[in-house]
């Protein structure tokens, strides 16, 4: 190899470690600030590991033509030193502010989220709920009024055809009597009211 080659593979093998203190403490910041993700630790150490090693591995099969020495590793750690000498405390400082930023964000989105869009159709809703059951109410009130004096009248008529055996006629619609009648009882248990 030339001595071109190998001050080039030199600086990519600084670089590279250079670049795995930057990105470790990056991911490190970001995900040490949360305590709620304490599970993934030890999955994403893995995973960084993993993908600096596969890393490492390509960029000296590039540079160097896949050959491994102590020296290059001794390298790597030089670019790492001189990164965390540098430039640590910048790239803590900036993922730091950065995270703080993003979780701002966040919590300002779902802020406007409850108070622009949540809320008012949860109230909507609350209001068309008590709308209904008002108007429920009022309906209910009338229908009394209504059916009150006719309860003798109706009593009578009904007692007539089950005298006559008419009570089972064909044609009859009991399947949506029923279904009426269950809704009623549904919305009278919602309401709290007894039939």
């Amino acid at each position: 190899m030339p001595v071109q080659g190998q001050w080039m593979a030199v600086v990519a093998l600084a670089g590279c470690g250079a670049a795995l203190g930057a990105g470790y403490d990056l991911y490190n910041t970001i995900l040490r600030g949360r305590r709620e993700w304490r599970w993934v630790f030890p999955f994403a150490d893995l995973a960084f590991w993993a993908a600096a090693l596969a890393g490492v591995f390509r960029l000296l099969l590039v540079t160097v033509d896949g050959e491994m020495r102590l020296s290059f590793l001794a390298v790597m750690g030089l670019g790492f030193g001189l990164y965390r000498i540098w430039v640590h405390a910048a790239v803590v400082r900036s993922a730091q502010w950065v995270a703080g930023a993003v979780t701002y964000c966040i919590r300002l989105g779902r802020r406007l989220w409850n108070a622009l869009i949540r809320r008012p159709v949860a109230a909507g809703c609350r209001l068309l709920l008590a709308a209904l059951e008002g108007i429920l109410r009022i309906l209910g009130f009338f229908e009394n009024m209504i059916l009150w004096p006719l309860g003798p009248v109706i009593g009578w008529v009904q007692k007539r055809a089950e005298d006559r055996g008419e009570a089972e006629r064909p044609g009859r619609d009991d399947e949506g009597r029923s279904w009426w009648k269950t809704a009623r009882r549904w919305l009278f248990r919602r309401l709290g009211r007894k039939e």
